[in-house]
């Protein structure tokens, strides 16, 4: 959609300039010059058009109301633009008149005076800005400061051009019409924005691939195991770790019933409770249950679970990091055994002691 508008806008750009440049170059026929101002004015509202709808469009990603007035309004210009005749927009006289700037460069200028033409192109500048400007009011905490001064400054440049260009008109100040080169400028500050924001884009999707590159190597060669289950239970995914503790391949586990094949059966139904627990509620960030390996060796687990999140904010299944307990409570088995002997013995000689 971006690029689909953005064409637009450069195509009617195009037009613009092009149309504006044949009022330099056209020969001194004062119809066809009627002709020419009708059409400038027709696609200067066209452009400002697709500047609304670009603008919307880069900062929300849809038309809103504020923008939809907008270009609203500015139809309807045009199509008063369309109906109203010569006479009504440029006076009795046509208006028309030459000027020769310091640089003595002859181009045509409308008549000293008040012209509905340059009421048209006024009034068209003034919807433009006032909507751009609500679009970005509504949008200062959602994008950058930076962002939103560029479109400011842009929505500006051609304010102040447009009022060079009635200052031109009514004789104030002899000089070019700038309007033109406002709108060209302003086309150049949307071309910029979209730009910058596709390098910054590029940027951070490099930092998330050298991230993810970091966090693989990491999940790779932790001593912790790490598995993903879904929402029905099955396993997405499992690292290394588990796959040597359990004597599995991946594809031996990946896609496979947690509970059915890796929870000893007098466990499954607490696990699996404690699973879709986890899920509902977000209850058991913490839990130690056994698994079993591929040998039917119980490996004591402590787990920490995190749910996992879809695009829609909608929980998916969860991840769990494991730690392997078994080895540590053999040692807490045996130093139970070796205490409970040392009781023994301390009582057997106590009783000795007490005989004699």
């Amino acid at each position: 959609m971006h690029f689909i508008i953005g064409a637009i806008s450069s195509l009617v750009l195009f037009a613009y300039a092009f149309e504006v440049s044949l009022l330099f170059i056209r020969p001194e026929v004062k119809d066809d010059i009627m002709i020419s101002l009708r059409v400038d004015l027709l696609i200067l509202q066209v452009l400002l058009i697709s500047y609304i709808w670009l603008i919307q469009i880069l900062l929300q990603g849809k038309m809103k109301l504020e923008g939809f007035i907008g270009v609203i309004c500015l139809l309807f210009l045009v199509i008063i633009s369309l109906l109203l005749s010569e006479k009504t927009l440029f006076g009795t006289d046509g208006g028309l008149s030459f000027t020769l700037p310091e640089a003595r460069d002859k181009f045509y200028i409308i008549g000293q005076g008040f012209t509905v033409w340059r009421l048209m192109i006024n009034l068209s500048i003034l919807i433009s800005i006032v909507s751009i400007l609500i679009i970005v009011l509504r949008n200062t905490e959602r994008f950058s400061i930076r962002f939103l001064m560029l479109i400011s400054l842009g929505a500006g440049i051609i304010f102040l051009t447009g009022i060079i260009d009635q200052m031109v008109d009514l004789g104030l100040v002899r000089f070019y019409y700038v309007l033109p080169f406002g709108l060209i400028i302003f086309y150049l500050i949307l071309t910029i924005l979209p730009v910058n924001q596709i390098i910054k884009d590029v940027i951070k999707r490099r930092d998330l691939i050298d991230l993810e590159e970091k966090w693989r190597i990491l999940v790779n060669q932790a001593n912790v195991i790490i598995v993903v289950l879904n929402r029905m239970g099955h396993v997405d995914y499992i690292n290394p770790y588990f796959i040597k503790i359990s004597g599995y391949s991946e594809d031996e586990v990946v896609g496979k019933d947690w509970f059915e094949f890796f929870v000893p059966s007098d466990q499954h139904y607490d696990v699996q409770s404690a699973f879709i627990e986890i899920l509902e509620y977000d209850f058991h960030p913490h839990y130690r249950n056994p698994i079993l390996a591929k040998n039917q060796e119980i490996r004591q687990i402590d787990w920490y679970n995190v749910r996992l999140r879809g695009p829609n904010d909608q929980v998916v299944g969860s991840i769990s990091i494991g730690m392997d307990i078994t080895e540590d409570q053999m040692e807490c088995e045996k130093l139970k055994i070796k205490l409970k002997e040392a009781e023994t013995l301390i009582e057997y000689l106590r009783r000795q002691n007490s005989t004699h």
